[in-house]
This record gives C-alpha cells, structure tokens and sequence, in this order.
C-alpha cells in the first residue's frame, strides 16, 4: 500500500493493545490468526488490516486466511478501519484525480447505513479520466 502518510505499524500496534474485550469472537479469532486489526466482517468472513497495509480475508468457519486482491475489498476494509478508529482516518484519504462518489454524495452509504456499492464506503471514485 502506497501513499497512507501514516505509520501502519505504530497505530495497528498501539489500537491492538486497547482493542475492547467485548468484539466478536470472529474478530477475536481474526486477530490473532493474523496478527493484524479486523476491521470488517460479513458472509464472507472477517477483514484484516495489516500492519504493511496488507488486507486479510480469515475465514472463521475453515480459519483459513488469505490476501486479499481485489480492490474493492481493500477499499471497505480502508473505509471500515477509518471509520472505526481516528488514527487511521487517513486510510479514506481522496487521491488526486478522484471525484465525489454520485450515488451516495460521499457519504459511502446508501439507504441509511448499506454501504455504498459503487465506492464500496469510500465516498469517491477515480473520475473516468483517471485509471486506479
């Protein structure tokens, strides 16, 4: 991951530590499979945000992880942990060239609290001139 003008390592290590007692036993697990900070977690198991700025999927039915390669997946874990700790609102951070995401009005949610599927809770996108 390029361009976060944060040090990963620092935050991921300093929020491990005060991490709440009462998270789900899934983050739980994630979080110690991975070493890592859970930051999202639906169907398809738990988001992981690495200490590179890797992102992890961890799967808790078959505690299998894997890196995570699709973008719009980095892009809700980005969302996710910005959202949740203000240390890392730098994560959601607009690159030059980006627009303000039109379905959701930068907001990254749709009908209230849906995250938005177009800039998967970012609250832009690339504009079409630009490439990702």
């Amino acid at each position: 991951m390029t361009g976060v003008p944060i040090d990963l390592i620092a935050v991921i290590r300093a929020i491990a530590n005060r991490l709440p007692g009462d998270q789900s036993l899934n983050y739980r697990s994630a979080a110690k499979a991975t070493n890592g900070l859970p930051v999202y977690e639906d169907m398809g198991g738990v988001l992981v945000l690495c200490e590179n700025g890797d992102v992890l999927r961890y799967d808790p039915e078959t505690r299998r992880v894997e890196i995570v390669a699709e973008a719009k997946w980095r892009r809700v874990a980005y969302a996710f942990a910005a959202r949740t700790y203000l240390e890392l609102q730098s994560l959601r951070q607009r690159p030059v060239g980006a627009v303000e995401c039109p379905v959701c009005s930068g907001s990254g949610y749709v009908l209230g609290d849906a995250v938005c599927g177009n800039c998967f809770g970012m609250g832009w996108i690339q504009s079409p001139a630009s490439s990702e």
